[in-house]
């Protein structure tokens, strides 16, 4: 796909222009720059560039920290380097204690239940041996 954006100048001044693209694929692309004077061709230049990663998908990147480190604070988060695990824990540790809510509840509801359930096996236990003759 071909597509010509004219662009005038003032003769005499010299102008540098920038243009972003956006591809939506891969590939090669070619670029061609025309410079007319009016109809007549002043100079052509082509160039070629290529579309896409420039290192291969299992490659080892560098980490960029320093944007991370924005990225974080942008979203009131933390960064930490794969070295910092001492600060990981410690910020993991402070930020738990500040939610930390310590209820304190009772396990048994109704104390007395436990002695009454306690006695009634027992009495229960007596009644049954009386029963059988089992003293």
């Amino acid at each position: 796909q071909v597509r010509t954006i004219p662009i005038e100048a003032a003769s005499g001044t010299e102008k540098i222009f920038a243009a972003k693209m956006m591809f939506a694929e891969r590939g090669y692309y070619q670029f061609e720059l025309q410079v007319l004077e009016g109809e007549e061709l002043l100079e052509t230049y082509a160039k070629t560039h290529v579309v896409g990663p420039q290192v291969n998908e299992g490659a080892n990147l560098e980490v960029d920290h320093g944007f991370l480190r924005q990225l974080a604070g942008q979203s009131q988060g933390a960064y930490f380097a794969e070295g910092d695990f001492d600060r990981l824990i410690d910020t993991l540790r402070s930020r738990v204690m500040e939610h930390a809510v310590s209820v304190e509840m009772p396990l048994v509801e109704d104390r007395y239940i436990y002695i009454i359930i306690v006695l009634a096996v027992l009495a229960g236990e007596w009644v049954v041996r009386r029963r059988r003759n089992l003293f």
